[in-house]
């Protein structure tokens, strides 16, 4: 019974946290000039990484008890602390498009755009890949530190609470480069940063290396958050960006579902040996860095008014 609350509520999450990163794009990307979207996605990282250290930190503790209703509790937090946030929004209005005679609609309109927007598929699929790194190292890490390391739940979160504390330290220094020199770059930066936590992973044994693991793990999130998200919505037509926006979320929720069902049955196979998820972290980022080495480098909006 428990196991199923926490898939029913998991599911609701996760497409709950879909929807608001689509939302947060398509606001950020709509009010902020382009010089200073790095800048913005920085200070909305900020804020969430916040939340988790305090969660990493100190709620292996609190949760010793009861992992189950503290799951519950800090999931449902998140999601009603976006309540209040919107009320303090306020978009420019923009009138409709009037739509001419033959002008496609619905899921033609989608595919006219995807194929009118140069680099915007190649784009999805780093996304893809930089996020299934990401989930793969996130998701099995407390598997690989309680089954192959013996660990704790206390002792095995509070290593990777360096991860969000590095992401809160990086984020500004990420989105003043990524706006300053290159989004591509940045981004580029962070799969070689997936890279780095998922060799480290794969050759752990001690506290310190799960520190390395989650720095490097931290490192990649805010390169993936702010200068990939930045470099996502440069490569839209302006008019399209929450269109757009909605068609990329495609890319993290699907690859998703087809990591846990597919690294879990490897996992499996090989006798539940959770370094393979670290591997895998390592072929993704590695994937997604060569598509990028294909991806044009946007020059950053003049700053002059």
């Amino acid at each position: 019974m428990a196991l199923a609350v926490v898939a029913v509520w998991n599911l609701v999450f996760q497409a709950t946290v879909d929807i608001i990163a689509i939302m947060v794009r398509c606001i950020i990307g709509d009010i902020v000039p382009q010089n200073y979207r790095g800048k913005a996605f920085a200070a909305a990282n900020i804020v969430s990484v916040c939340m988790i250290f305090f969660t990493l930190r100190f709620g292996g503790v609190i949760a010793s008890g009861g992992e189950l209703k503290w799951y519950l509790l800090v999931a449902g937090v998140a999601l009603l602390a976006v309540v209040p946030a919107t009320l303090f929004l306020r978009e420019p209005y923009v009138p409709p498009v009037n739509k001419t005679a033959g002008t496609k609609s619905g899921w033609r309109d989608y595919l006219q755009a995807i194929r009118e927007t140069p680099y915007f598929f190649r784009m999805c699929l780093v996304i893809a890949f930089t996020f299934v790194a990401g989930q793969l190292i996130t998701n099995y890490y407390r598997l690989f530190t309680k089954e192959q390391l013996n660990l704790g739940l206390d002792e095995a979160l509070k290593p990777m609470s360096w991860m969000p504390v590095i992401s809160f330290i990086a984020s500004f220094p990420v989105g003043w480069f990524a706006d300053r020199v290159s989004h591509k770059i940045a981004t580029m930066a962070g799969t070689l940063a997936f890279v780095a936590a998922g060799a480290t992973g794969v050759m752990a044994d001690s506290i310190w290396d799960l520190r390395l693991l989650a720095i490097f793990t931290g490192c990649g999130f805010v390169c993936m958050e702010i200068a990939a998200n930045a470099y996502l919505i440069s490569l839209m037509p302006a008019d399209r960006i929450g269109q757009l926006s909605g068609f990329a979320n495609i890319f993290r929720g699907g690859p998703r579902f087809l990591m846990f069902f597919g690294a879990g049955a490897l996992i499996e196979l090989f006798g539940r040996n959770y370094r393979l998820a670290f591997g895998g972290a390592i072929v993704c980022g590695i994937v997604a860095f060569l598509i990028l080495l294909r991806m044009p480098k946007v020059r950053p909006a003049s700053t002059s008014s």
